[in-house]
């Protein structure tokens, strides 16, 4: 991964899922913009099934690694089977046992990723990676763009060189 730039904008959007009964207000709730992250994901998704215009080359969609620990793969499956335009983007689903390397064949990977909060934010902020979090993260702010709205948060997700400006900003 490369961190994107105004020189090099992001290519992926990396959607970091959670698990939906693991402490959802972990953090300083009031800063979420979703109440939970189920209502999270499934806005996201929304928000993607509706982009007949893609910006981003590719969409990968990260499974939590504990979903099974949890018995919650059905509540994802649920979300992203109501779902029915991804003929417009190329959306992938990166399961709990695979790397994002994986799926996508490219040498350069101009990720954005997303999350509400959590562990992965502090991870990725240590290798230079920033996250778009919809909720205060543990771990440094400085690794981390919060939008102040959920328009905002569209934005970010419909226009790329928007969400490497947030980025930028860090």
């Amino acid at each position: 991964f490369i961190r994107p730039s105004i020189k090099y904008p992001a290519n992926t959007l990396i959607i970091c899922s959670h698990c939906f009964a693991d402490n959802n207000h972990i953090g300083d709730s009031r800063k979420m913009l979703y109440e939970t992250y189920y209502e999270w994901l499934d806005s996201t998704i929304k928000i993607l099934n509706n982009e007949y215009n893609p910006t981003f080359k590719n969409y990968v969609i990260k499974v939590h690694p504990y979903i099974e620990i949890y018995k919650e793969k059905f509540l994802f499956n649920r979300i992203i089977k109501k779902f029915s335009n991804w003929k417009n983007i190329n959306l992938k689903i990166c399961k709990q046992n695979q790397n994002i390397s994986d799926l996508i064949s490219e040498e350069n990977i101009f990720p954005v990723f997303l999350t509400v909060h959590g562990q992965i934010c502090h991870e990725l902020g240590t290798i230079g990676l920033p996250v778009i979090a919809c909720g205060t993260a543990q771990g440094p702010l400085y690794n981390q763009y919060n939008p102040s709205s959920i328009e905002e948060y569209r934005k970010i997700l419909k226009n790329n060189i928007y969400a490497t400006e947030c980025l930028e900003r860090l």
